[in-house]
């Protein structure tokens, strides 16, 4: 199935972030948005689940049109997210993050399922009752994107998997994400760190004021002028 985005215009109040975005994502690949801030990456996850409101475009993914679908409907048609913040809770245990982000299953399948969770992220269950905001961020962050599997979608959202990671770290959620990807489910990823996503996606979007600036696969961004003039202006020097 495809996630297909079509001329989606989108904001907060009367300000326009979106202005006519049409992005088309195969499950089962990871593609890349990047763009400066404020070029409405964010804005336009929001969008797709279900928190912003749309004033105009459609939202399809396989046969379901999720256009004003409700976050509950757009995780149950078989998508998943991971927001850059307030992906879990800080103040509960490892397992309570996992078994609440498993809502809509029974009780006894959901534990089935943790249990599942558990054998793919053995490091969350060497923490299973330990506090996660008391975890370093890496592990943070790998529990983010656990409770979005735990539902198990065929695409993921994911919004800066590297903020506020070192060097290292990052590596790791990638190198996860690799993992993860290559047992099925497909990833949309949005990044500033372009040398990293460039490396691992097979898709990029280029966002600018809120619409596409450029696409294609990541050779066609590497050595090119575009991505110096989208972040840096026509006289910066950027190497990816």
């Amino acid at each position: 199935m495809k996630l297909r985005i079509e001329n989606i215009e989108a904001g907060y109040g009367k300000l326009l972030i979106l202005n006519g975005i049409t992005i088309e994502v195969e499950e089962g690949k990871i593609s890349g948005i990047i763009g400066p801030n404020g070029a409405g990456k964010s804005t336009l996850f929001k969008a797709i689940f279900g928190l912003i409101p749309k004033t105009s475009g459609s939202i399809h993914y396989g046969a379901n049109d999720l256009t004003n679908a409700t976050p509950r409907e757009v995780i149950a048609a078989g998508l998943g997210y991971v927001p850059q913040t307030e992906a879990h809770f800080p103040d509960m245990s490892v397992w309570e993050n996992l078994f609440v982000a498993a809502y809509t299953l029974p009780r006894q399948a959901a534990i089935r399922r943790l249990e599942e969770i558990f054998n793919t992220f053995p490091i969350l269950y060497e923490r299973r009752s330990q506090r996660a905001g008391t975890m370093s961020g890496g592990e943070q962050r790998i529990l983010d994107i656990a409770r979005a599997m735990v539902l198990k979608p065929a695409l993921i959202l994911v919004d800066e998997p590297s903020a506020g990671l070192d060097p290292k770290g990052v590596v790791k959620i990638y190198d996860l994400v690799d993992q993860l990807n290559r047992q099925g489910p497909g990833f949309l990823i949005v990044e500033q760190d372009v040398a990293m996503i460039l490396s691992r996606a097979r898709y990029i979007y280029a966002l600018q004021l809120g619409r596409i600036a450029h696409q294609g696969p990541p050779e066609d961004f590497r050595g090119s002028d575009f991505l110096r003039d989208l972040y840096l202006g026509k006289s910066g020097d950027m190497k990816v």
